[in-house]
């Protein structure tokens, strides 16, 4: 995947986005995404009320998870069996080596502007910033260059920072490339101008919260 597409996966991501579910399966690591400013529709239609604003990011080949937070309190939300909670009083722990597979859906918006791909400085700051961190799979250490592909993010008040050596990206099960991507993140430009202009018109589309959040001044 080029660093353009990556930026831009940043930007249709993090505007208004919420991560949604995470899964650990075998060598891969699953992240899904709502709320992310594409435009794509489905049954061949061509209405936004039609169409998917999800994304999946799906990391594989010596991954590793680790999440950063100051309060036990705030990683509640992974919902962990009680083994798995003892577990987090470890300094390292690895989730594969306790389980086959592990998934929890949730919904954490994320704080806008704080989902970067490839930005070691930005992992290096959000590790001098909490107090604890808890490797949740493989051997993560900072300064680590032992993998391809490098994304964190803050969510409410823990960060994730995910790494391996493949990334690929997928809606509704179909596989993304960069060029997929651009074309469907354009569409969704398209149709955010047009829910603008037609606003307090006969031909009004439905609320939809994400244009809503970024209002248009015409």
């Amino acid at each position: 995947m080029e660093k353009k597409s990556l930026n831009l996966i940043e930007d249709i991501i993090s505007t208004a986005g919420r991560w949604t579910w995470l899964e650990i399966s075998n060598d891969a690591l699953y992240f899904e995404f709502k709320d992310v400013q594409i435009f794509n529709p489905k049954n061949d239609t061509n209405k936004f009320e039609d169409s998917s604003s999800e994304i999946a990011i799906r990391f594989g080949e010596n991954i590793f998870l680790a999440i950063f937070y100051n309060d036990i309190k705030d990683v509640e939300f992974l919902g962990l069996s009680n083994d798995l909670q003892n577990l987090m009083k470890s300094d390292t722990i690895n989730f594969k080596d306790n389980l086959m597979n592990f998934h929890k859906e949730f919904s954490l918006k994320i704080v806008k502007n704080q989902f970067k791909f490839q930005d070691r400085d930005y992992l290096k700051a959000i590790a001098n910033f909490y107090e604890n961190k808890k490797i949740l799979v493989e051997n993560y250490e900072e300064g680590n260059n032992g993998y391809d592909f490098l994304l964190c993010f803050t969510v409410s008040n823990v960060s994730i920072a995910v790494g391996g050596n493949n990334i690929h990206f997928f809606n509704d099960f179909e596989q993304l490339t960069g060029e997929d991507i651009k074309n469907l993140s354009n569409k969704w430009c398209l149709y955010y101008l047009d829910y603008w202009n037609k606003k307090g018109t006969n031909e009004e589309y439905s609320f939809d919260s994400i244009c809503e959040e970024f209002p248009l001044n015409l």
